[in-house]
């Protein structure tokens, strides 16, 4: 693959999320209000966590009458162009349990102090001590030379997941993609901010180093299981399929097992992506267009499943309250992972436990099929009752965040800027919202005029900005 195919795959994604966020409830919005506009109580809402009443759903979304192209994933490779401001974009941001850190990753060089590989890394911001710290480094300091992407914090915010493209995080290794000009495989790598140490977990449980690309990386509450996707071939034995897998590495032990398979143990027959992973590492929540992985899968395209690594179950998870199968991507999954949030032209909560799905939002892909295998999206709170999702502001083509109380048909508006905010993600208990926005008018601080990271608090309903240099 060429060098600049990986700026397409994320500028692909960006633009479905684009095309991918409206909200059909009329409301006023102001273009440069710092805090919370609205907090609206749906009280005829078909959204009630306890009584859900089926929403009348796109004929596309049912299995029935999918009748449009399969769509095409596209591969991870390398792409960003080098660094040439101070104070560049930053973005993906993931967040601690508490709230108090928030991982990021950004184009900007004036972040910490030496910074001179001219590469996008990854950063941690501590909200209480009001640092920064930079993640994606070798054990001995030294910086990478080869971009950074994709955080993923555990609960407590010492561990973080990462992709990089550099190939000196850490000794040997030396895994290369065969497109012309030979490149350095990208791997997931897990940082210890505690004793300094960085790891490569996209390894085989024999410690072979993964021959193709691996991205999408998600760590477990205690850091020690990493789940990510990878297109290796040789990281467990059997894989056969050509397609992206999923698979689960433990840090302890040192094993790779694949989880995007069937109940059986069968390999899906198509791609599976977007992996999410519980607290306890045991349930991965990931999107796949595999038709062989539960036997009410979708024929045609991706669905959201969840695969329980005690019991080697696999199901499928994005169905309505009257469980016809819906087209979804994004999954996000509650700590304990009874709750799990994804979308398509809506957003929704399925409780896996009572067996039933909640409509959380209608028609946030404006003029769209329902056929999108989206990529993130939205953010599910650890204990399930708070969902944050991106919609298109219905005055223009601006993106903004929403918080909805699961349990009180209500959701906030978090968001009014000047330009799109995007990617939420939330603390376990709901208070703390970190988001991407390319708006200038969300705090006074912000004058870079480029995609920042910010940090909104429930409680206070105030936002600040997370993506600035450290003092």
């Amino acid at each position: 693959m060429s060098q600049t195919a990986m700026k397409m795959f994320y500028l692909f994604i960006v633009v479905l999320f684009i095309q991918a966020c409206a909200r059909t409830e009329p409301m006023d919005l102001s273009s440069d209000q710092p805090t919370a506009l609205s907090s609206v109580a749906l009280s005829s809402s078909p959204t009630s966590l306890y009584e859900p009443t089926r929403a009348e759903p796109s004929p596309t979304l049912k299995t029935t009458n999918i009748n449009s192209p399969l769509p095409v994933l596209p591969t991870p490779t390398k792409s960003r162009t080098a660094k040439t401001r101070l104070d560049g974009p930053s973005g993906n941001p993931s967040i601690s349990a508490d709230g108090r850190f928030i991982a990021f990753e950004s184009d900007a060089s004036n972040l910490v102090p030496d910074d001179h590989n001219n590469e996008s890394d990854i950063f941690v911001y501590d909200r209480v001590a009001a640092t920064l710290e930079r993640i994606s480094k070798s054990s001995d300091g030294v910086e990478a030379n080869g971009e950074s992407f994709n955080p993923s914090l555990s609960a407590d915010g010492r561990y973080i997941a990462f992709m990089s493209w550099a190939s000196n995080l850490v000794a040997n290794d030396t895994n290369q993609l065969a497109d012309p000009p030979p490149t350095n495989a990208p791997d997931i790598f897990v940082r210890d901010r505690a004793t300094g140490k960085t790891e490569r977990v996209s390894l085989a449980s024999d410690g072979t180093q993964a021959n193709e690309r691996s991205d999408n990386s998600s760590i477990s509450g205690n850091g020690r299981w990493v789940v990510f996707v990878s297109w290796a071939t040789n990281l467990v034995s059997d894989d056969t399929n050509g397609t992206p897998d999923v698979f689960v590495h433990d840090r302890e032990t040192g094993i790779t097992e694949r989880v995007s398979i069937a109940s059986g143990g069968d390999q899906g027959n198509g791609w599976s992506y977007a992996p999410v992973i519980s607290e306890d590492g045991n349930s991965i929540a990931f999107v796949s267009q595999a038709k062989n992985l539960a036997p009410d899968a979708s024929p045609q395209f991706c669905s959201v499943f969840v695969h329980n690594r005690t019991n080697h179950e696999t199901s499928l998870v994005s169905v309505d309250e009257e469980n016809h199968v819906l087209l979804a991507g994004g999954p996000s999954l509650s700590a304990n992972a009874s709750k799990v949030g994804f979308w398509n032209n809506n957003v929704y909560m399925r409780d896996l436990e009572l067996a039933h799905t909640v409509l959380v939002a209608s028609n946030v892909l404006k003029g769209g099929n329902g056929g999108n295998c989206n990529v993130g999206g939205i953010s599910l709170s650890g204990d399930g009752r708070w969902i944050a999702y991106a919609s298109q502001n219905p005055t223009g083509n601006v993106l903004d965040v929403f918080l909805f109380a699961l349990d009180k048909n209500q959701y906030t508006q978090i968001t009014g800027g000047n330009a799109s905010s995007n990617h939420p993600a939330l603390s376990a208990d709901g208070r703390w919202l970190a988001f991407q926005s390319r708006a200038t008018n969300l705090t006074i601080q912000d004058t870079n005029k480029v995609q920042d990271i910010f940090l909104y608090d429930r409680v206070t309903e105030k936002i600040i900005l997370v993506s600035k240099p450290s003092k």
